[in-house]
């Protein structure tokens, strides 16, 4: 049994310092009072004071970009109100350019909310981002389904992105701009075509299955079943997002698996609106996120931490914040019952 304290003497099976990669869940960047206050602060990162060392420690960090990088103002009809098309003005790039490297997944049921042409914004604009980097979407199927690889003191990672809560017009097909459609076939062939050239390949999976159901703790079995079978086609890590909280997380074939993270940058206020319809209702119920750090070698995980976090008010505004403590006396134990199971080291 491997199970203790990390520090700075921690080192792979080859001697080599491990890779410290940070991942969080949604980004809801482009409205609300957090929109506010970051453009207020000059596009800083003031918002994130309280965990700034842990970000900017990070070789990498991957994100959940929920919605789209566009200046359109027109919505494709979805039939719900306007707030439930989520966009951020390019000038919010300013912003994210701060945490790079940065990947971020815009394979989530908002990043067609401004049709096609949107989607070809944010890959024109983040073209010319160095740093900056997506995954998950693309001119084209192809493109979509190809992973993002960082390598960096001889580890390489691969990053994919996939969702299946879209109408069917917006996935990107063979010659169509789109969204990375989550289907065994993309993940079988995306995930191959990764390991070709990658030591670890982390899957985000931005699912449930029900797009309407109110936050469960537990994954539904929609997410278990494409989680594990990610892992089955080669994942080493698999990371979650839609359901708006942290998930209880798991292991499969020695793999872990965090079906969801839940909200990283978010307004908690949205919670305090009421909708007519429950699945309305229950889509605004934001229970915060959690910061999942892992340390990868050339060979795997050697060890990872995971701290749930949530956005709250105080005096000089919104700020990223320790969740309450029955969570994080909840998230210690399912980290540490993994970290046994696996022989995992806790960060």
């Amino acid at each position: 049994m491997l199970l203790r304290k990390s520090d700075s003497r921690e080192i792979c099976a080859d001697g080599s310092v491990p890779l410290r990669l940070s991942v969080v869940g949604d980004l809801l960047l482009g409205g609300g009072k957090a929109w506010q206050q970051i453009v207020g602060d000059g596009y800083g990162s003031a918002i994130f004071k309280g965990y700034s060392d842990v970000l900017e420690q990070s070789d990498l960090i991957f994100a959940n970009f929920e919605g789209i990088i566009t200046e359109r103002e027109k919505a494709r009809q979805k039939g719900l109100p306007v707030e439930f098309s989520l966009r951020t003005d390019p000038s919010g790039i300013r912003f994210l350019e701060q945490f790079k490297p940065l990947v971020l997944s815009f394979a989530n049921n908002h990043s067609a909310d401004f049709g096609y042409e949107a989607i070809e914004d944010t890959l024109g604009l983040l073209s010319g981002t160095e740093g900056v980097t997506s995954v998950g979407i693309g001119r084209n199927r192809e493109d979509a389904l190809r992973p993002y690889i960082f390598s960096t003191s001889g580890t390489r990672i691969a990053f994919l992105a996939f969702t299946d809560l879209l109408p069917e017009d917006y996935y990107a097909s063979g010659t169509g701009t789109g969204v990375a459609k989550l289907t065994a076939d993309n993940l079988r062939e995306a995930i191959a075509f990764a390991r070709q050239d990658s030591d670890v390949v982390v899957v985000s999976l931005h699912t449930a299955e029900d797009v309407g159901s109110p936050f469960s703790f537990w994954p539904d079995q929609h997410q278990r079943s494409l989680s594990r079978l990610a892992i089955d086609y080669g994942a080493d890590v698999v990371v979650g997002q839609h359901p708006h909280g942290l998930q209880w997380a798991g292991y499969y074939r020695s793999k872990l698996i965090f079906y969801s993270l839940g909200l990283f940058l978010y307004d908690p206020a949205a919670s305090q609106r009421s909708f007519s319809n429950q699945a309305l209702s229950y889509a605004t119920q934001f229970r915060g996120g959690g910061i999942l750090t892992l340390a990868v070698c050339k060979n795997g995980v050697l060890g990872f931490t995971l701290e749930p976090v949530k956005m709250r008010y105080e005096k000089d505004g919104l700020q990223l914040a320790a969740a309450s403590l029955p969570k994080r006396l909840l998230t210690m134990l399912n980290v540490i019952s993994i970290a046994i199971v696996q022989k995992l080291a806790v960060f």
